[in-house]
């Protein structure tokens, strides 16, 4: 009769190696990809300002930018869809953090890998491929520590039935009234469709916004 480890003794040796194993360092081009957006911005608003003001003028230039800014802080859809847009780049980061911290890693010491993060009624969802030694039960494991470090009420965690190395963490940041009653049990997913209704912004795009899209992996 062939000798079978005590699951107990598995989730143990473990625990044990997760507890020896450090986060790998990325390398520059996956920084440089991480961080994509902030880049963009630092470099691209001082880059337009620069061109305004050498095809307007100075005073042209700063009226303009202050009349943008304006209309885009007075109107309501245009605020929440840079806020929107900005919790997805945030999300993506503080998912990176948790799993890191919550030791969601692979044998050499890699993160899952963000696919894309999209923005929802509830807050963002997130999609990640798990890589080979991590799956979605350590996902469900960290789910309150996930819910942290994303500064979310609280993580859901799903998965697709036919492919379990698909994980999906529903962010939760708004609960309407009628549905608070707390976080629901992790199950299969819907992995391309929305299981919390359509967009904010009524179509397809939204769901299929590649905000914080982890690509190429390290």
């Amino acid at each position: 009769m062939p000798f079978r480890r005590p699951r107990d003794a598995r989730k143990a040796r473990r625990e044990l190696r997760l507890a020896l194993t450090t986060p790998a360092r990325p390398g520059p081009l996956v920084v440089f990809w991480r961080w994509r957006y902030e880049i963009a911005i630092a470099a691209g608003l001082p880059a337009a300002l620069l061109i305004s003001v050498h095809a307007l003028g100075l005073i042209r230039a700063i009226a303009g930018t202050v009349i943008i800014a304006g209309l885009v802080t007075l109107y309501p859809p245009g605020r929440q869809y840079l806020l929107a847009c900005a919790w997805c780049v945030i999300t993506a980061h503080r998912v990176r953090a948790g799993c890191a911290q919550a030791l969601i890693l692979s044998g050499r010491g890699k993160l899952p890998i963000i696919m894309s993060t999209s923005r929802q009624p509830f807050g963002e969802r997130v999609r990640l491929w798990c890589r080979a030694g991590t799956s979605v039960q350590d996902f469900v494991d960290a789910q309150e520590l996930l819910a942290a470090a994303c500064w979310a009420r609280h993580v859901v965690v799903s998965y697709d039935p036919s492919h379990t190395q698909l994980v999906i963490l529903d962010v939760i940041r708004v609960i309407n009234a009628a549905d608070d009653q707390g976080p629901p049990a992790a199950g299969p997913g819907p992995w391309g469709n929305d299981q919390w209704g359509s967009d904010q912004c009524g179509n397809d795009q939204c769901g299929n916004d590649q905000w914080g899209n982890e690509w190429p992996p390290d």
